[in-house]
């Protein structure tokens, strides 16, 4: 986020190219900045962690109970995140939902894909190619870019693909113990040595939205000996330190990604089920006296300490149990990381924070919000939360709102700047 969003609100774009006339942002393709240059300027390698939803991920399936307008049987490996053919809503949407939940175990305390449902990130692990755009099409990508234009810009300055630019993608509706049962911090771990070793430099991972709690989970499990041999800094950009508003909404109504053919009510079927979205809700003991939820015609208003009677309430208790899994991870324990911390975020945008339910609270009729500061989908509270951590640098970018300050030039060549004069891996 949260989003990716990281967070996942602000990710993506919409899923079809009759919509992306409609959203297109464009961006300029050079950058007026810094001649910066990764030999004369001896910079670090980097390691790409993306938001919630910022990476490709691909399925196949043979499903049993799905809709009977739903295909049963996939033709081998086909696009689940994102899925242009769900554009148009529907049922389409519908099947995509079937089979891209997920199931909560309340036994093992464990989520799994719907049964016959096999899933897999894009490409090689360390590789871009899931991460520099939500799509896998040419014609797509011209509105579902999200890393490119960083990607772009370093390979400008002297960095590859193949020995010093890589990312660490993961399946975005897992929370981090979950992405640990699947292997993921182990290759991450050889991916940072890999890269260490092959540029014989120590290695800045650079993160946007939730990728900065995965990436903050990652350092705090590593041993102070192996940070000082591998780790220039650590670049986190708009991370929800104190989680997100927008993940309620998540949970309460669904959102349809700014897709007017999703339905909210099938979406939210889909987007409850993350484990991601229950990390990135508003920290309990930082929002324990603060209204997030008001529900005017019961008389009841919901804080951080009141999750459980919200959940409740919602008529969905799994939702309750998936946060307390992972409420030990909010917030981050700042003076653990252990690295040097480069913060960055802005402001100065509207951002949803209260959220105001008519009707049922398990199916609104309507819903409005109170705003406050922030980037449109984090608080300002949330994003700066770092500026209490130890050897932190600080950097805001104001206007620039949650998604789209990873495309700006200035932010572009204030990592870059971050990156210089990188020291040797020890041995």
């Amino acid at each position: 986020m949260f989003t990716a969003p990281g967070n996942f609100l602000k990710l993506i774009l919409p899923p079809h190219i009759f919509l992306l006339q409609s959203i297109l942002v464009f961006v300029p393709s050079f950058v007026w900045g810094f001649d910066y240059d990764y030999e004369t300027d001896h910079m670090a390698p980097i390691i790409l962690v993306p938001g919630v939803v910022g990476a490709q991920v691909e399925g196949k399936w043979h499903t049993h109970g799905q809709p009977w307008y739903c295909e049963e049987k996939s033709f081998g490996w086909e696009q689940l995140w994102f899925r242009i053919r769900t554009g148009p809503g529907g049922m389409p949407l519908k099947c995509w939902v079937f089979r891209y939940k997920l199931i909560y175990n309340k036994t093992t305390h464990r989520s799994h894909n719907q049964i016959g449902v096999k899933t897999r990130v894009v490409g090689k692990f360390g590789s871009l190619k899931p991460v520099e755009y939500l799509t896998n099409d040419p014609i797509s990508q011209l509105g579902s870019h999200y890393f490119d234009d960083i990607a772009k810009s370093f390979r400008r300055s002297g960095y590859s693909d193949e020995h010093n630019l890589k990312a660490a993608a993961y399946d975005g509706r897992y929370a981090m113990p979950q992405q640990e049962d699947f292997g993921y911090f182990v290759k991450f771990t050889e991916l940072v040595e890999r890269t260490a070793h092959c540029s014989k430099r120590r290695v800045s991972i650079v993160t946007h939205s939730m990728g900065g709690l995965v990436a903050a989970y990652f350092l705090v499990n590593k041993t102070q000996a192996w940070k000082n041999k591998y780790i220039h800094n650590f670049i986190a950009i708009s991370t929800p330190w104190l989680g997100s508003p927008k993940a309620i909404e998540g949970f309460v109504t669904g959102t349809n990604f700014d897709v007017k053919t999703f339905k909210l009510s099938i979406m939210r079927e889909l987007v409850r089920t993350f484990q991601s979205v229950a990390l990135l809700l508003p920290a309990e003991d930082a929002y324990k006296e603060t209204v997030l939820v008001d529900w005017p015609e019961q008389n009841k208003t919901y804080t951080g300490k009141d999750y459980k009677q919200l959940f409740t309430d919602m008529k969905y208790k799994d939702g309750y149990l998936m946060r307390e899994d992972v409420r030990s991870l909010m917030p981050v324990h700042g003076k653990k990381l252990g690295v040097k911390l480069v913060c960055v975020w802005s402001h100065f945008v509207k951002t949803p924070f209260t959220m105001h339910v008519e009707g049922d609270m398990a199916n609104p009729k309507h819903v409005w919000r109170t705003d406050v500061d922030g980037d449109g989908t984090v608080t300002l509270e949330s994003l700066e939360y770092c500026k209490k951590f130890p050897n932190v640098t600080t950097r805001v970018f104001p206007g620039k709102d949650h998604l789209k300050i990873v495309f700006s030039d200035g932010v572009i060549d204030y990592i870059k700047s971050n990156l210089v004069h990188a020291k040797p891996v020890l041995y």
